[in-house]
């Protein structure tokens, strides 16, 4: 997973409009998120992982909005 992937999925979730589809598309960009920061060879700097907690704090706040 590269950085643009997980951002990519990060943006298709904040633009969702149709609430049936937000929670798929939550759940994706959090899987993505997870594992890019799982992979053994990735080369995480500080500012893409300030980016992934922002990104993980905007999830679960559109998460907790869609419930």
């Amino acid at each position: 997973m590269t950085r643009s992937e997980w951002q990519d999925l990060y943006k298709a979730a904040l633009l969702e409009l149709d609430p049936v589809l937000l929670p798929k598309r939550i759940e994706a960009a959090r899987n993505a998120i997870h594992s890019r920061l799982r992979e053994e060879h990735a080369s995480i700097n500080k500012t893409e992982l300030e980016e992934i907690e922002s990104a993980l704090r905007m999830l679960s706040y559109l998460f907790k909005q869609a419930a």
